[in-house]
Formats: C-alpha cells, structure tokens, sequence
C-alpha cells in the first residue's frame, strides 16, 4: 500500500514586524490606523511606550509612582486603535525606557523601579508565573518560527534589553548599562541561539556618537558609556550573530544607520514618535512657537551636525531620517532572503526606506579583530562640521530655552508695573493739616509714574 502524501503547506512568503517608540497615553495616537491596515505579524514595543515621569515647570522632572504608571497604563489599554492590535492575533511584545521606568533618564537610583516593573509586566501581558516577573529587569527573548515549523530559515530571534534597571549613573568611571546578570543572559541567549535573525531591541541608540573630544553633546546613547558599548560589539562578533538588527527609539525623530568594519556590517533603525516628534511637538508644556522654533532647529541641525552613522539615499544623497510622527517596519522577503526597512509616517505614508541582504547584516570574518576598524559607513566627520554642530545643537536646545525666560521676565515685569500704578492710585501723598500752607510740588512725569519713588 502505498503511503498517504501529506498535505502541502502554503505560507505567506513575507513576514512584517512593526514598532515605535515614544508614544503618550492621554494623547491623540493617529499612528493605529495604518498599523493595524498593514497587518503585522508581530508588533514590538520600543520604549517610552508612556511618559509617567512629571516634568516640571521651570525643568527637570519629578520622579512617577507606580499608581501613577498603571493610571497610564490603563488609559492606553482604553485607546481605541491599540486596543483593536489587542484583540487581534498579533503578538506584542516590548521594553521601556526612562519615561515608562518613571523618571527622565533615569537609572538603578529610581526608588519605584520594582513597582514599575511590575506594572509595565502588567501592561504588556506577561504571564504571572513568568521568570520575567522573578527577575530584576525587564529584560527577556523570544523565538518566532514564521516557518511554522515547516519552512527553514524563518527564525527569528527578538532580544529585548533593559537600559535601565541597572544603568549606572552617567559618568561613572567604566559605567555600565546592563548589570552583570543581564550581559551573563544576553551572552548565553546569542551563544544558544537558533535563530536566522535576531532583532535586538535597544530603548537608546547603539550607533549613534555624538561625542565631541570625548565629551557628549547631544542626550543619551551608548557612546556615554564606551566600555559597554564596545563589548557589546565583541559579543556580536565573538558569536557571529546572524543577521542582527539594532531597534531603537528615544530620540523622537527616526533614522537609519550603519557601522562597517573588514567584519561586516551592522544595521540599526530607530523609530521615535508615535505621538510627537522633533517635527510637529515637544511632549513637555507643548507650545505652538517653541514647537515651531524646535523644529527648524532640529531640522537646521540633521544638516549640519556630523552624524556620520546616518545612511544616505543612494539616489538622492538625503540622509536618511525623518523628523515627523513615525513608526518602524521591517518586511522580511524570505525567498529573496531580503528585508525592507521602511519608516512609516501619517496614514502610513513611507518616508524612509531601504531594502538589505539578510547575508550581509552581521559581523562573521576576524572575529574580535574583524571590529578593530569599526567605523561610521559616513566615514570620519571634518573638524569644521564637528565646530559647526556643536554651535548648532547647543543654540537648538537653548535659544527656547531662552524665550521663555524673556516671556516670563516681561509678564514679571508688567505685573509689578500694574501693581505699582495701582498702589500709587491709593496713596496720598499730600498731608492734609498743611495742605493750605505748604506751595505745591511740582511732579516730573517719572514721579507720576512711579509715585512711591517719591518716598
């Protein structure tokens, strides 16, 4: 008797992950729609999924109480678009960053970061027996077989890190990001690994340096830490980790970029703003004029400031970043053994784009020493543009800044003014016992304006 043929197994021949970062809960979040319009196959979360931390007027922030988080947290879960990818089929996984952990760049310091990882765990569904809920630190991997067990070379890995729990406060000599039981995790996780990809989700951009003699100039990444950054790029190469692709957020605009070495090739996409960006407004006080100022300054600044990782269009020269509402998307051909990176805006319309061989992401000849060369695909910036950035980056950031002190000076000063009119109105300054006998005075007209100088 002959045997019984099995039954074939048709599987979509691409795969779509999307992700985004930097997203308020109590805003308008018009990024769902075409998410959920391009059907992924999994979404991931890339940190500052809320903004818990409680800015202050005159700077800084106040430190987020877990009531406080989960409040967040419930009103996300209520936003109509995201609960929709929730009860869907699609599998959502994610990290935080400092605004989720509860404070603006926040770091192991944080006194409620148990009750915030207990909170974010909740938020993002995990089970309540899982080893991430015993563990200090959201970090945590998960396999996705698109093969379904059928079709090889369809796993793909998703690493998600934790850039905060355990991050040393900034300028602490060989300061770390991770702690030592999550780089004894992520080394066993890559050494292990079955995957054909692996997507490592990092909340603060890897490639970027935006160091000037060694100092930074431009907010948080991990050049602030050199010594974490560049084991992390030996472990890369120690392993040959096949085609790895960096995720990041943060930076509330998104790009693309690359490093090269005689090793390979590394990739990173950062995806920032699904409810604010460099381009349309600032999450803290938003104000129609500083909003508008930010984004002409930021805009002047992608021009001239040397960030010599952002890849460029080969057609066009434009470097490769957008400063509008933006989610990320990785379309992966697996017959062509291709992935399209695309960075999506409003109405899903595509503002970056880039499509790369799965075969030339990574770091596989001269192990360590295949790194040692490791460099911008840009090349190394000229001093002029390092001068001219720095220049251009600290006016964006204080030229604001400094407006608003002006505003808040003239309202000062026209309120004094006011009540300096209106306390004179009350004052007589004649004394009536001798009104009949002492000449008039005569009043200069500073003296009327500011009787009480009379005194």
């Amino acid at each position: 008797m002959a045997a019984a043929s099995l039954p074939s197994v048709s599987l979509p021949s691409t795969t779509r992950v999307l992700f985004g970062s930097c997203n308020k809960a109590e805003w308008e979040q018009p990024l769902w729609e075409p998410i959920l319009t391009l059907k992924p196959d999994l979404w991931i979360w890339g940190g500052d999924n809320i903004y818990g931390d409680v800015p202050h007027s005159f700077g800084g922030f106040g430190a987020a109480t877990p009531e406080h988080l989960r409040n967040l947290y419930t009103q996300q879960l209520a936003q109509p678009g995201y609960r929709q990818l929730l009860n869907s089929s699609v599998p959502i996984v994610g990290t935080w960053d400092d605004h989720d952990f509860g404070l603006n760049d926040g770091d192991r310091r944080y006194p409620y970061r148990n009750g915030s990882q207990e909170a974010f765990l909740d938020f993002i569904g995990e089970a309540p027996g899982s080893p991430r809920r015993q563990q200090r630190g959201v970090y945590t991997a998960q396999l996705f077989d698109f093969g379904n067990g059928v079709q090889s070379g369809r796993k793909v890995f998703v690493i998600l890190m934790d850039m905060r729990y355990h991050r040393d406060p900034y300028g602490t000599p060989d300061g770390d990001f991770l702690g030592k039981d999550q780089w004894e995790w992520l080394e066993n996780t890559l050494e292990n690994s079955p995957a054909d990809v692996h997507i490592i989700v990092s909340s603060l951009q890897f490639l970027a340096d935006r160091t000037v003699a060694g100092k930074e100039v431009a907010g948080e990444n991990w050049m602030r830490f050199p010594h974490a950054r560049r084991r992390f790029l030996e472990l890369l190469a120690r392993q040959n980790v096949s085609a790895p692709i960096i995720l990041s957020g943060d930076v509330h605009f998104a790009e693309l970029d690359m490093g090269i070495c005689k090793g390979g090739r590394l990739l990173e996409v950062t995806s920032s703003g699904m409810t604010h960006s460099w381009g349309t407004t600032q999450p803290c006080h938003p104000n129609p004029v500083v909003d508008r100022l930010g984004a002409a300054g930021m805009s002047l600044a992608m021009q001239v400031i040397p960030w010599r990782y952002q890849m460029v269009d080969a057609s066009t020269g434009a470097g490769q970043y957008t400063l509008d509402l933006n989610f990320g998307e990785l379309e992966f051909d697996w017959p062509a053994r291709l992935v399209n990176v695309s960075i999506r805006g409003v109405g899903g319309v595509v503002k970056l784009h880039q499509s790369f061989p799965l075969a030339e992401l990574g770091i596989y000849s001269e192990g360590i020493a295949g790194i040692e060369d490791f460099q911008p695909i840009r090349g190394a910036p000229e001093g002029w543009r390092v001068g001219l950035g720095v220049a251009t980056l600290t006016a964006c950031f204080t030229f604001p800044m400094l407006l608003v002190v002006a505003f808040c000076l003239l309202c000062a000063r026209a309120v004094v003014r006011r009540a300096a009119r209106e306390f004179g109105e009350e004052v007589d300054f004649d004394d009536d016992e001798d009104e009949d006998d002492e000449p008039e005075d005569t009043v200069s007209d500073s003296d009327a304006k500011f009787p009480l100088a009379r005194r």
